[in-house]
């Protein structure tokens, strides 16, 4: 008779299923496999379809006008955990475009949550330093007649 299985004691002499020995089912029990020790990016494998090493690029843009949350907390982790796995970097770039909402002390708070973290960001940017570029493709797209730009007020977009 199978070791884990036991013969009901009421039943004993009588036809009839045995019944399964209620035990702890250990780790690598149940058909699931031990991942290898050194394979700690088995689960995302694949997940960036050509991704090449050492040319992944991510980034992780707040805007300074809050504290952190779980939803950011996720974003930045992935990103980060992509950017390290492929050898690449990430960039955080801070999503500075509302100067009204926006303080020093959250810009200081996320860089300190990201520390936590044991995230270190390969280089710190602000959308703001590419206001010239971003300048020079809209005037671009506009002349070309591919987008439009307009100065009405909120009033007036609201009738």
């Amino acid at each position: 008779m199978d070791s884990n299985v036991k013969q009901d004691k009421n039943n004993e002499g009588k036809k009839g299923k045995p019944q399964q020995e209620n035990k702890p089912v250990k780790a690598n029990e149940g058909g699931k496999k031990d991942k290898p020790a050194n394979d700690k990016h088995s689960n995302f494998a694949n997940i960036l379809k050509d991704a090449k090493e050492g040319e992944v690029v991510t980034r992780f843009p707040p805007e300074p006008s809050g504290y952190l949350h779980i939803g950011h907390v996720k974003a930045v982790m992935l990103n980060y955990h992509y950017s390290k796995m492929y050898k690449g970097k990430m960039i955080l770039r801070y999503d500075d475009t509302n100067s009204q909402k926006e303080k020093l002390e959250y810009a200081q708070s996320i860089q300190s949550d990201l520390k936590r973290l044991n995230i270190v960001p390969d280089q710190i940017t602000h959308t703001s330093d590419h206001f010239d570029k971003l300048m020079e493709i809209m005037t671009k797209m506009i002349s070309e007649g591919k987008c439009y730009c307009d100065n009405i007020s909120q009033e007036e977009v609201e009738i």
